[in-house]
């Protein structure tokens, strides 16, 4: 049966009362946080609990919200504030909001630099630096953060002439960190860069969840991957003994934080407030090689939605104008950008000369190519040179021809990389205007370069760049858009669902239903006094 409590007193609900739960799965929307409007007689029982608000005289506080949760046979489906937005004589209409014990609610608009993530001290600055060096061998969970070595010839306006001066954490000759250049005149740059794991596990622990992380798990450059900014402990009073690690992430919003890493890597969070568990998970995983749960029972109705055909994506990264190194990477590669004209069926329909002008680059849908008119290196004839890659952006990326509408953007950035070492190009005065941006940590040199412990963006098993065998797109998003574009199917389904069913609902898992293979999107079903009414379940066949 279903009821409302308001401080442990439920409320009288008539005959025909019913709640409408909409449920959605985390790989393919924004979850957000759940909101369940209400309507209740107004009895004197009802009148009584909700503080009489229907009477005009009444000199309780009109906005006066209530501890509230809706349950189903005394098991607790969602708690929060009800606010009462309507009340008259007979009847009274209500929102139950949920709030606490609910991760999206908590999160939405809190900032990521005002959680407490930790405190590292020290006695002494030496015991600092001491700890500083025996962490350039060491990685998460033995250490919270890493201290790579990192160009920056733009710290100090205008530039230091000092070499010393132009590098976070400086491993000097002797293979370690310093406080102080070598002449002894001025402080070295020490930056810590916090693990992503570390503050995601910090975050979940914060809200009282524990993480299970699939993910970021997965490979050893996911567990190193670390959060850029540009505090330098060196003018922070204090800097070296005290750690606050809410100083070393950006200002940004949790949720718009956790969106982005979903939106760049095509994984996604499933935050279980019962169970106090959060799971990171490979989108492209769950589509391909997740369990799967016999569904079949009390299937009522199926019909197949013919949505508009996509034809391509677009990927796009946040850049960080501040940094001067990646800006004038983007910069010069604008001319690229300009010159994409657009797509045509076959290669004949390319406009002829003079509508075609040098550089000009076209996507030919039935060849799935992209040609640039330019100049043989060989010959020096003008011709059309197909580019295997699509074009080569360190912000964009096209996979076929997608429009404004199909496409992943997100916050985040990685750095401006050479030979696989990042470089950037921050003012250390710009330390409060840090974009959301991810590299890696690892041991590496050769070739007259020293082995040191360097920030990374790409190596031969992995790449923050979305281009390559081992880039992002074809690790964890070719297989995704493919199926979306070419085998995806949009499927309602009609049925009948008990509680313990609506409670077990896991969207990480894939559901078959009639010999066909699911991923269920949403589900939204009504709650009556006594019953539950037949769900709709959105779904997409899968392999």
């Amino acid at each position: 049966m279903l009821s409302i409590l308001i401080a442990d007193q439920p409320l009288e609900l008539s005959d025909d009362f019913s709640v409408s739960l909409n449920l959605k799965s985390p790989l393919f929307n924004d979850v957000g946080d759940y909101s369940f409007p209400f309507k209740v007689p107004a009895t004197v029982r009802n009148m009584a609990i909700l503080g009489w608000k229907n009477r005009i005289a009444a000199s309780r506080s009109i906005y006066e919200t209530y501890d509230g949760s809706i349950r189903w046979n005394g098991i607790v489906l969602y708690c929060g504030q009800i606010r009462i937005k309507t009340a008259s004589d007979k009847n009274f209409e209500g929102t139950l909001y949920i709030d606490k014990g609910n991760f999206n609610y908590e999160v939405k608009d809190l900032l990521l630099n005002r959680i407490d993530l930790g405190l590292k001290e020290f006695a002494t600055d030496n015991e600092a630096i001491d700890y500083f060096n025996w962490s350039l061998t060491h990685f998460y969970p033995e250490v919270d953060f890493s201290m790579p070595q990192i160009t920056n010839l733009d710290y100090y306006d205008p530039q230091a002439t000092n070499p010393e001066l132009q590098v976070y954490n400086l491993i000097f000759p002797d293979g370690k960190l310093h406080k102080t250049t070598s002449d002894g005149t001025q402080r070295t740059i020490l930056i810590p860069f916090l693990y992503l794991k570390y503050v995601l596990n910090k975050l979940a622990d914060s809200f009282g969840y524990r993480l299970e992380d699939d993910f970021f798990t997965s490979s050893t450059e996911l567990s190193r991957l670390v959060i850029y900014h540009s505090v330098n402990l060196s003018e922070v009073i204090f800097g070296l003994q005290q750690l606050y690690y809410c100083r070393f992430v950006p200002k940004v919003k949790v949720s718009e934080f956790i969106s982005g890493l979903e939106k760049w890597f095509n994984c996604s969070f499933h935050a279980d407030s019962k169970q106090r568990v959060i799971r990171i998970v490979s989108n492209r995983d769950v589509l391909l090689h997740s369990e799967m749960v016999d569904f079949s029972n009390n299937i009522l109705y199926i019909s197949q939605e013919v949505p508009d055909q996509i034809t391509g994506f677009r990927f796009l990264l946040g850049p960080d104008s501040g940094d001067k190194v990646y800006q004038a990477q983007l910069d010069a590669e604008k001319g690229i950008t300009d010159y994409i004209r657009g797509v045509v069926d076959t290669f004949s329909e390319i406009p002829p000369y003079p509508f075609t002008w040098l550089g000009d680059i076209y996507y030919i849908v039935d060849t799935n190519s992209w040609w640039q008119l330019g100049v043989n290196p060989i010959s020096f004839l003008i011709e059309w040179i197909q580019l295997p890659n699509g074009p080569a952006l360190t912000d964009k990326f096209f996979y076929k021809w997608g429009d404004d509408k199909n496409k992943f953007e997100t916050i985040f950035s990685s750095l401006s990389d050479k030979f696989g070492m990042v470089s950037c190009g921050n003012l250390g005065t710009d330390k409060d205007k840090i974009t959301p941006r991810l590299f890696w940590v690892g041991m590496t040199g050769g070739w007259g370069t020293p082995y040191l412990l360097r920030g990374l963006a790409y190596d031969g098993n992995f790449s923050l760049r979305y281009t390559g065998s081992n880039g992002l797109f074809n690790l964890y998003w070719k297989d995704w858009v493919d199926w979306i574009m070419n085998t995806r199917k949009s499927v309602k389904i009609e049925k009948q669902m008990d509680f313990i069913e609506l409670k077990n609902m896991d969207f990480t898992k894939r559901y078959r239903m009639n010999g066909i293979n699911y991923l269920v999107s949403e589900i939204s079903v009504t709650l009556n006094k006594t019953s539950i009414k037949s769900a709709l379940l959105k779904c997409f066949t899968c392999p």
